[in-house]
């Protein structure tokens, strides 16, 4: 299960933004926002916003636990360019572009617990087995025991 939240059209240059999320990946989500909300970034402040947004989508929506969610992935496309103008030197009008961006974060449950339950049923599996080979050994024991008792008192 896995739950997703995106900003649209946030006034940051994708670029930038990218070398934000790429640090995030594959993170838990306490990570992760630790990391976000050290960084002296304009982009790091968005991203983590879309984080707590995904994680909040998750618990809600889904009932997921939070200290189970990593960030499964992060991404940034490009959104639409402002296209302004300015003077430029000599009264020449250049073209300013201001860039923004969508920024889009999904976040999953790790599965810890089917882990976990799998080794502790192939744990279990094993002490039965273990037990099934100690009962044939004393049988074994046992059946000789008394075998060598009939033949010496024969």
């Amino acid at each position: 299960m896995e739950a997703k939240a995106t900003a649209r059209t946030v006034l940051v240059v994708p670029r930038k933004t990218r070398l934000v999320t790429r640090l995030i990946q594959g993170k838990s989500v306490e990570d992760a926002t630790n990391m976000l909300s050290n960084m002296n970034k304009k982009s790091a402040r968005l991203v983590n916003k879309v984080l707590l947004s995904a994680t909040a989508n998750a618990e809600n929506n889904l009932k997921l636990d939070r200290n189970n969610l990593y960030v499964k992935s992060a991404y940034v496309n490009d959104g639409p360019i402002l296209k302004r103008h300015r003077f430029g030197s000599r009264s020449h009008i250049d073209r300013h572009d201001k860039k923004t961006s969508h920024i889009t974060v999904i976040v999953a449950e790790r599965a810890v617990k089917a882990k976990a339950t799998k080794i502790v049923k192939e744990t279990k599996k094993e002490e039965k087995v273990e037990k099934k080979v100690v009962k044939k050994e004393t049988t074994k024991k046992v059946a000789t025991k008394k075998a060598t008792k009939t033949k010496k008192e024969n």
